[in-house]
């Protein structure tokens, strides 16, 4: 196997990104059988084996999903709507980049629930 490996990159990418994404014998097919099916999962392994499988970071609103469970407060809680909310109004601000996403979490959540912010939610 020493061919170029982005076609493998794009193969693993759309994987991942994709709905549905392409079986690996029409990924064969498409590439005119250059590649064999074997040699497609091999590479698939190792470049995930390479990143230790870490190929995306939870996000504040998995944070969120995760966590306000255990708080114990409900998805069709209005807080879980407020929290949620302002989760997405400051992800789209480009100064709040420099955060991590538990950052964001704790924030949009702790106002959600503070009493200060309580007449959005009544």
């Amino acid at each position: 196997m020493q061919r170029g490996n982005s076609h493998y990159n794009s193969i693993l990418l759309s994987k991942y990104e994709e709905f549905r994404p392409p079986e690996v014998g029409d990924i064969c097919y498409i590439m005119d059988n250059a590649y064999t099916r074997d040699d497609i999962l091999d590479m698939e392994v190792k470049i995930l084996n390479t990143l230790k499988f870490e190929v995306t970071v939870p996000s504040a609103l998995q944070f969120l999903e995760f966590f306000i469970k255990q708080l114990g407060i409900a998805r069709d809680d209005d807080h879980f709507f407020l929290a949620q909310y302002l989760i997405e109004a400051t992800l789209l601000e480009v100064k709040f980049l420099k955060y991590t996403s538990f950052i964001f979490w704790f924030f949009n959540v702790y106002c959600a629930c503070d009493p200060i912010f309580s007449h959005c939610v009544s």
